[in-house]
């Protein structure tokens, strides 16, 4: 606010011509202080929000014929939010592998603005923003690691409705009666496979093989909200990413 917390006394009140100010004191905010420092808070934010994140450490991906033998996860229900996550990508834009589309939020994309003036094609269909689905695990033997957002495609995400739709396996991401899932990726495999365990168990369990109700909540909150992972870009900051090693560099910043 500016200066100090004028209230005006019944003196000034009634019968008082509005043009006669007897105190030179200002009616609202001062609007370029306010505005200057909403300026700062988005920049602390952004610059908040940017922090370096290893995509190997926080996500788990894997790859044909690269996944161990008898690889198993588990989903791990995060204490707040939802487990289950969308996001749309444009991939392979300029300097960057990634870019999170901001119009799945509701905001301008510079590179679908782009993508509108180009003619129909290869290029044009491999830039265009794909979605990609998520679910928070931890990989079996490397709990210490911590939950991992593991990234697939709407095939595998049928697969695991499918898992919850079967009466046999029902909640396979319960905390305490839910199901390990096997991982296979063979080479020559467009797709990961998924099996789930046939026995029921805790999401951790203690030497004695009951639920460990310490360490279920603990890797239960340790799961990392999926924005602080793939962070959305301002429309200025995706605008230098697409003009980088565009040919013509002219997409209008707005």
């Amino acid at each position: 606010m500016n200066g100090e917390n004028y209230v005006p006394s019944t003196n000034n009140v009634g019968g008082t011509n509005s043009n006669q100010n007897t105190q030179n004191t200002s009616s609202g905010m001062n609007v370029e202080e306010f505005l200057s420092d909403v300026e700062k808070v988005n920049q602390e934010t952004f610059k908040n929000n940017r922090k370096k994140v290893d995509l190997k450490e926080a996500t788990y991906n894997p790859k044909p014929g690269k996944v161990p033998e008898g690889e198993e996860i588990r989903i791990v229900a995060p204490i707040e939010g939802k487990a289950f996550q969308k996001i749309d990508f444009h991939w392979n834009i300029g300097s960057s592998k990634m870019v999170v589309c901001p119009a799945q939020y509701g905001r301008e994309c510079p590179i679908c603005q782009d993508l509108q003036n180009q003619p129909d094609g290869d290029d044009k269909k491999k830039k265009e923003a794909k979605t990609r689905y998520f679910l928070p695990i931890v990989v079996r033997g490397k709990e210490s690691e911590g939950p991992k957002w593991w990234g697939f495609p709407k095939t595998i995400l049928n697969t695991i409705a499918g898992l919850y739709k079967n009466k046999y396996y029902g909640d396979i991401s319960d905390s305490y009666q839910g199901n390990d899932l096997q991982i296979e990726f063979p080479s020559d495999a467009d797709v990961a496979t998924i099996m789930p365990a046939p026995m029921k168990s805790a999401l951790m369990s203690d030497s004695a093989g009951n639920p460990d109700e310490e360490k279920i909540q603990t890797l239960r909150n340790l799961v990392k909200p999926i924005e602080e992972i793939f962070i959305e870009l301002p429309y200025d900051a995706i605008v230098k990413i697409l003009n980088k090693n565009s040919s013509n560099g002219n997409v209008e910043q707005q």
